[in-house]
């Protein structure tokens, strides 16, 4: 990728509470003064819990708005739509309706071009969710609903990936499945901007960039920073 990514400058996030008997009515979050994605790869946001690493993703895709900063993703003020996949760490999908029943209602895609996306999907990335179209879409495993949203997102053709904790719950066979495909994107020049505590081994050496969000500031290091 020759263009910016993304550009941000001077963020700053507050979070106030409104109990007026807080010994702690306000505290910065993070202060970061500059932050950069300039290539393909994947990069790893990282720090203890608490500090601020999901705020700090919703803030960089207009989800939240930071107490100061500015933010461009491609030289747009705005987040551009369809050029980034996100995959939040609880995503919410509606009771009693099918799978193949949300893809058609969100997409606006027939059983015909479902099973066109399914074959596209399979074929560059390895990725299939024939056998959970059947099933209510809330009743998903977490490891299912991470292949939904990937399948969700992927069918927009994006430049990239904003993940939230994608390796939280799963089981050892989603978590390898899902490193795998990772990987496999980024070989493919997309920007992945992981949140993650517990990344898996196999994904670690593939890690061009670690933020580390600590003490109200933002640390990038190359590689992999995560403790053994």
């Amino acid at each position: 990728m020759n263009e910016k990514i993304l550009t941000a400058r001077n963020l700053k996030y507050e979070w106030r509470t409104n109990d007026i008997f807080s010994n702690e009515p306000s505290r910065i979050l993070w202060q970061i003064p500059n932050l950069e994605i300039n290539d393909s790869g994947i990069i790893l946001l990282v720090g203890r819990n608490g500090v601020g690493k999901s705020t700090l993703l919703r803030c960089l895709l207009g989800l939240m708005r930071p107490t100061q900063g500015d933010i461009k993703w491609f030289d747009e003020e705005k987040t551009p739509r369809g050029k980034i996949g996100y995959i939040p760490e609880l995503p919410v999908l509606p009771a009693r309706i099918k799978v193949a029943e949300l893809l058609r209602s969100l997409l606006g895609l027939n059983a015909e071009k479902i099973d066109q996306m399914e074959a596209i999907n399979f074929r560059t990335h390895s990725l299939s969710i024939s056998n959970l179209l059947n099933r209510p879409a809330h009743l998903l495993s977490k490891g299912q609903q991470q292949r939904f949203l990937l399948t969700l997102a992927l069918s927009g053709q994006p430049k990239g990936f904003v993940l939230d904790e994608p390796f939280s719950g799963l089981d050892p066979w989603a978590r390898t499945e899902l490193a795998d495909l990772l990987i496999s994107l980024a070989e493919q020049k997309k920007f992945l901007l992981i949140s993650s505590h517990d990344a898996p081994q196999r994904l670690r050496a593939h890690i061009r960039e670690t933020w580390v969000v600590e003490n109200e500031q933002l640390k990038i290091h190359k590689g992999c920073a995560l403790p053994e």
